[in-house]
């Protein structure tokens, strides 16, 4: 390195950033400039230096330049500046924005400029606007940036010694082993709907892997799946490998391969997309008659629309009082596992919330007109349930009323 630049790099090195906290503003950059622009004209580099002895006294570049200094693409640079005729004051230019004003957005995209390519930005468009579930596009990003907690990475930060797969034992264990390469995968990808072969494709990432996932080529989707079904499948696969390894990891889990198939399609009806509808659904209401002896007396169950859990129980309720005075009980008591709804019956006090209110409002004014039956309200455990729970079971499957006499 020349002499003479060596003050000049050392000045220099007071505008270089070192933390984030350390970061300067425009004017102080521009400051410790002008200090090596001082340092530097007032040395001998700049009097015998490279630049000086590269104009001609015409005011242009010469030819030839040393390249003992510079590189040939500096070298082009410098004479396609031009060459004032008289000193102009200096300026400060930030290269990252056409007009050479200084933004933090700006200074930001020029740090993390290849995480906004376009390229780069479609693929991650396609997972945050895809159909899936939003656990699995969780999942899916992880995988791709490198943040799930395997064995190989978990080595660099705590020192694991055993590398080798959780779920084969023969390789070590990476994002590209696990998903794809593991003897167990490659079985649960084949012996799935999909009927998938990972090995007749290339996936040398994965980032690439995911990229198939759900950008699949036409020859990956088998007859019967679309597009968005066999992301879904993938996906899930995926996840409920995962989820095994880490059963077998921290709870020694055993592997059951007849298993597995039972857990993909469990996972499947719970991250399916739901169909959009009104928000109703069809609720079965049942009822027992017991004596005071335990013996079942009448039995019924009744299908309902419905838009919440509790205003089922509401109605049931309803139906039982009204059983309860066709038939002319003396006395009865009303037993029931849904607590909140036993509660807002029996506590005057307390607040109702406002889609149950007005059923509970009818309950309290019909159990308080009625003579004869007397009413009272008992809420059991569910344990103590199951013969009403089991009738309701019965009564989904049919769209009766039934009336059972025993």
């Amino acid at each position: 390195m020349h002499k003479y630049l060596v003050p000049i790099l050392q000045l220099g090195l007071a505008c270089s950033v070192q933390s984030p906290k350390e970061r300067m503003n425009m004017e102080e950059v521009t400051r410790k400039l002008h200090l090596i622009k001082n340092a530097y004209l007032n040395s001998r580099i700049y009097r015998h230096g490279p630049l000086t002895s590269g104009i001609q006294v015409e005011g242009k570049w010469n030819e030839i330049m040393p390249q003992q200094f510079f590189e040939e693409n500096s070298i082009r640079a410098i004479k396609q500046i031009p060459i004032p005729r008289r000193a102009n004051p200096d300026k400060s230019v930030w290269l990252g924005e056409t007009s050479g004003n200084f933004s933090v957005k700006s200074s930001y995209l020029t740090e993390h400029g290849d995480r906004f390519d376009q390229k780069y930005n479609q693929d991650w468009k396609k997972l945050w606007e895809s159909k899936l579930h939003e656990r699995l596009k969780m999942f899916l990003w992880r995988l791709t940036k490198g943040e799930l907690p395997l064995k190989t990475r978990l080595a660099n930060s705590i020192g694991c010694e055993d590398l080798s797969c959780v779920l084969c034992g023969e390789a070590e264990e990476s994002e590209l082993h696990v998903f794809r390469d593991c003897i167990v995968i490659r079985m649960l990808w084949f012996a799935s709907e999909i009927g998938l072969r990972w090995d007749h494709f290339e996936a040398n990432s994965a980032v690439e892997l995911v990229q198939k996932i759900l950008n699949p080529p036409k020859e990956l989707i088998t007859d019967g799946l679309n597009q968005n079904e066999f992301t879904l499948m993938a996906a899930v696969i995926c996840y409920e490998t995962w989820r095994m390894r880490n059963l077998m990891l921290s709870k020694n889990v055993k592997f059951d391969p007849m298993e597995f198939p039972w857990r993909i399609k469990s996972a499947m009806e719970s991250f399916s997309p739901r169909k959009e509808n009104d928000g109703q659904w069809k609720a079965s209401l049942a009822g027992l008659a017991r004596n005071c002896r335990g013996e079942i007396l009448k039995a019924w169950a009744e299908q309902v629309d419905a838009v919440s859990v509790a205003i089922p129980e509401c109605l049931a309720i309803g139906l039982a009082i009204q059983a309860a005075n066709e038939e002319g009980y003396e006395q009865v008591t009303i037993e029931g596992d849904a607590k909140i709804v036993f509660d807002a019956i029996c506590n005057t006090d307390q607040s109702v919330c406002w889609e149950l209110h007005q059923y509970v409002e009818i309950i309290r004014s019909v159990v308080k007109e009625s003579q004869t039956p007397k009413f009272c309200f008992s809420c059991v455990p569910r344990i103590l349930n199951k013969s009403a729970d089991a009738l309701v079971k019965w009564a989904s499957s049919s769209i009766f009323y039934w009336l059972f006499s025993c």
